[in-house]
This record gives structure tokens, sequence and C-alpha cells, in this order.
């Protein structure tokens, strides 16, 4: 479990990085950002965790850490209500799940292309409900 709990702070690190880095070149805008680095970044990770079989406990660590960053973030840099912040981030934990709970199943099939299915489709879920919202 220690080693789990360690794997998933690297990886929360490298995404994070990964945000960062992208949003400080600054040649694409927040909207961009959103819907296509969020998403490569943070499902290329669950896909990591999922591989090496410590998906459980990324995904706990990775929502808990979204949810304070995003509504953080968003009141003190953006001035977006409190409420309005909380209510969204608790919106998309099950866009988070289904994604992961998708890569999970079709890593499971064993099948390359089946699991790359799984994970292009979780990308474009993801962007699509970034997208949206």
């Amino acid at each position: 479990m220690i080693k789990d709990i360690l794997k998933s702070i690297a990886t929360l690190a490298g995404v994070f990085a990964f945000h960062i880095l992208f949003y400080h070149i600054g040649i694409l805008t927040i909207r961009q950002h959103t819907v296509i680095i969020a998403p490569l970044s943070e499902e290329t990770a669950k896909f990591i965790s999922v591989k090496y079989k410590y998906s459980f406990v990324y995904i706990i660590l990775f929502v808990l850490a979204e949810i304070l960053l995003s509504i953080y973030s968003g009141v003190v840099h953006y001035n977006m209500p409190l409420f309005k912040m909380i209510l969204y981030r608790l919106m998309v934990i099950p866009v988070h799940l289904s994604t992961i709970s998708l890569m999970e199943i079709t890593r499971k099939t064993k099948d390359k292309r089946t699991i790359l299915l799984g994970f292009v489709l979780s990308l474009l879920i993801h962007g699509a409900w970034n997208y949206l919202m």
C-alpha cells in the first residue's frame, strides 16, 4: 500500500508538472488547455496507474488533489463562487471514475487494440466533458 501511495504521488507530480509546463509556455488558451492538455495528461496518468496496478490508490489521491487545487484556483485566481466550484468539482468525479473503470475493463482483455481503444475513448470522454463544462 505504501508503494502504491508513493507511485501515485510521483504520477500526480508528473501530471501537475505537465499542466504547469503547458500553462506557462502560454501557447494555448485556458480553454484549449482544459480540453486538450488536461485530458491527455490525466488519462495518460490513469493509464499508467492501471497498467502498473495502483489505480485504486491513484484515483483517490488524484480526485482529492484535483478537487482541492481546482477549487483554490477557481476561487482565488478566477473569482469563481465557492459553491459553484465545489459543485463543478463534485460533478466531475463520475467522469474520472468512468474513464479509469473503462481502462481497467479493457486492460483485463489483454488485447492491445482493445486497451488502446479504452484509452482513446477515455481521452474523448474527458475532453468532451471539459469542452461542455
